[in-house]
């Protein structure tokens, strides 16, 4: 779970990364919604992970 987490988190900077430096909006849009993506992914497996460990 924690090396999904770290490369799930490494694509989503690399989304933004790009985004910020993307020449056409269309394209900065796709990577953000991308992004945004992987933060919920990232939110999830953090929700999921804190549950399995509560007694």
């Amino acid at each position: 779970m924690n090396r999904e987490l770290k490369e799930f988190r490494r694509l989503e900077r690399a989304c933004r990364k790009h985004a910020a430096i993307a020449s056409f909006e269309l394209e900065r849009e796709g990577l953000l919604k991308v992004a945004e993506d992987y933060r919920k992914a990232i939110e999830a497996l953090q929700r999921h992970s804190t549950a399995d460990t509560r007694p």
